[in-house]
């Protein structure tokens, strides 16, 4: 649930601080060409790096419980298979 919200924040932060670089600085300057590619650089770094580790974080905690699914019949099968004998 964090790293979702983080997801959301970080676009929302994004958004945000476009509309008040297109709101205070001239669109036909140089300055407001450096500063709308250093802060969209910014934004898809920031986005990826969190999005990465959410995808991580998912696939590894969902790993160990898909195998335990799959193991726990194998096992009590073979208890069940060494009971009987």
């Amino acid at each position: 649930m964090k790293k979702t919200l983080n997801l959301i924040l970080i676009v929302t932060i994004g958004i945000a601080a476009i509309f008040a670089l297109v709101k205070y600085i001239r669109m036909d300057g140089f300055a407001f060409a450096w500063a709308l590619n250093f802060l969209l650089m910014f934004c898809v770094v920031a986005f990826l790096k969190s999005l990465w580790l959410l995808i991580l974080n998912v696939l590894l905690n969902l790993y160990p419980i898909f195998l335990q699914r799959y193991n726990r019949p194998r096992i009590e099968r073979v208890i069940n298979l060494s009971n009987r004998r």
